[in-house]
């Protein structure tokens, strides 16, 4: 699997105790230099005491994310 670096992340929406989370990805070499173009991701995470808990799915589209909060998240 191909090593990489978070370099930004954003939460988009948040809904009934989940949350879309907007982050952006390149991948690592071995000397730890990024190189590529940018990911982005949306993942749809769970919200526990405040913090982000886990990560459920992860999406390449804003749209998919939303329809997957919606029947989780109600």
């Amino acid at each position: 699997m191909t090593k990489t670096k978070t370099l930004g992340c954003q939460i988009m929406r948040v809904q009934n105790g989940f949350c879309i989370v907007k982050s952006w990805c390149k991948k690592v070499r071995d000397d730890d230099t990024v190189y590529g173009r940018t990911n982005v991701w949306y993942d749809v995470c769970g919200i526990v005491d405040g913090e982000l808990g886990d990560c459920y799915e992860s999406f390449k589209s804003f749209g998919s994310a939303v329809k997957c909060l919606n029947e989780i998240g109600g």
